[in-house]
C-alpha cells in the first residue's frame, strides 16, 4: 500500500491549515463588523438623548425647607416626551420627600426652568451638605425611554424589567418658565 510521499503529505497538511486559518479570519472579520454594527446602531439611538441635560441652579430657603432650583435642555432637533424629574438620591432621611417635576412635551431647542417654589423640588434635611444630583427620565422621538443621572445616560429600554427604576403614577404638572434657545 502507498500512502505517499512526504512532500505529498506536507503539501496536504498545508493545504488543511489554510484553509482553517482562512475560515478563522472570516469569523473574526465578521465578529469584528458585528460589534461595529452594534456601536453605530447605540451612537445613532442616543444621539438626541445625549444633547438632553437636566441641573440644579441653586437652592432656595422658605420657612426652614430647601427647594431645589432646575433646568432641563433638549438641545436636539426634535422633541422629548413623557418628562419626569426627581432628585436621583440615594440617601435620604425620613423628611426627604419623592417629589417630581412632570411634562408630556418639551419641543426642540427648547431650555425649561423653574422660576417658583411651587416648581422647584423639596430637599428637605440632607445627610450630605452638597446640591443633590438631578434624575431624569424622557422618551425620545423614536419612542425610546432614556434616563440621566448627572453624566451618566442610560437606555431603559435595554435594561431587563427587573432592573428598571421604580415609577411613581404622576400627575401632569405646571409649566416652568420656557424659553427657546438662540439660534
Amino acid at each position: 500500500m502507498n500512502w505517499g510521499s512526504v512532500p505529498d503529505w506536507l503539501s496536504s497538511i498545508g493545504t488543511v491549515g489554510a484553509l482553517l486559518i482562512a475560515l478563522w479570519i472570516v469569523y473574526r472579520d465578521h465578529q469584528k463588523t458585528e460589534r461595529d454594527r452594534v456601536i453605530a446602531k447605540t451612537h445613532q439611538e442616543s444621539a438626541q438623548a445625549r444633547r438632553v441635560l437636566a441641573w440644579a441652579v441653586g437652592l432656595h430657603f422658605k420657612e426652614e425647607r430647601r427647594y431645589l432650583h432646575w433646568v432641563i435642555k433638549n438641545d436636539s432637533d426634535e422633541p422629548i416626551y413623557k418628562v419626569q424629574l426627581r432628585l436621583g438620591l440615594e440617601e435620604v432621611d425620613e423628611e426627604t420627600e419623592p417629589s417630581y417635576y412632570v411634562c408630556d412635551l418639551i419641543a426642540p431647542q427648547t431650555v425649561i426652568e423653574s422660576r417658583s417654589v411651587n416648581e422647584a423640588l423639596p430637599v428637605g434635611v440632607m445627610l450630605h451638605e452638597r446640591t443633590p444630583p438631578l434624575e431624569l427620565v424622557f422618551l425620545d422621538a423614536a419612542g425610546l425611554l432614556w434616563r440621566r443621572v448627572g453624566a451618566s445616560l442610560e437606555n431603559l429600554d435595554a435594561v431587563p424589567p427587573e432592573r428598571l427604576p421604580r415609577r411613581a403614577s404622576l400627575q401632569v404638572g405646571r409649566w416652568a418658565s420656557v424659553r427657546r434657545m438662540p439660534d
